[in-house]
């Protein structure tokens, strides 16, 4: 049954186009593997926008504080408010990708086939170890966490300076 009913969700996946089932049974769990699988692509696609907007806004802060300390501030205050907002999203988000997850079981429960392990929080509905001692969405947190500190260190360091990182070089002028 384990085998069939594996066939069932890949011939009767939704983002295919296939017609469903007119069985309730079966109707729902392609349907809650494909909502599962949307919101997991949905998470990952948030946490790599803020992850990367706040590094594009930190080599800007940064290319910005050469010629100009306090220039240099609006960028990285931007990355400090995008970092605490995308953390706030990405913890967030991640309770909707729960939800999913344990549609999913309990999809997979009524139709007598073993859920996905895929991570540890799925190992652990099934009563087995984790495997790591962390959640991947947590270390997506601090790192925005980290990024946000960064910001606001750079920020804090640049406004204190009247005057760029560098001075513009003129050829041929000696100090």
């Amino acid at each position: 049954m384990a085998a069939h009913a594996g066939s069932i969700t890949r011939a009767f996946c939704w983002d295919e186009g296939v017609a469903m089932p007119s069985n309730s049974d079966l109707s729902h769990y392609p349907f809650a593997h494909a909502d599962h699988r949307a919101e997991v692509a949905q998470s990952w696609d948030r946490a790599r926008f803020f992850l990367g907007l706040n590094a594009a806004l930190l080599v800007a802060g940064s290319a910005i504080a050469a010629a100009s300390s306090r220039a240099a501030l609006a960028p990285l205050a931007l990355g400090v408010v995008l970092s605490v907002v995308g953390a706030l999203i990405v913890a967030r988000s991640h309770g909707r990708t729960r939800r999913t997850r344990d549609a999913l079981e309990q999809a997979a429960r009524e139709l007598g086939v073993e859920g996905h392990e895929i991570t540890g929080g799925q190992r652990a509905l099934h009563g087995k170890p984790r495997g790591e001692g962390y959640r991947v969405v947590t270390l997506v947190v601090v790192g925005l966490a980290i990024n946000s500190a960064f910001d606001a260190g750079l920020a804090i360091y640049l406004g204190c300076r009247d005057e760029p990182l560098r001075k513009p070089e003129v050829p041929g002028l000696q100090p």
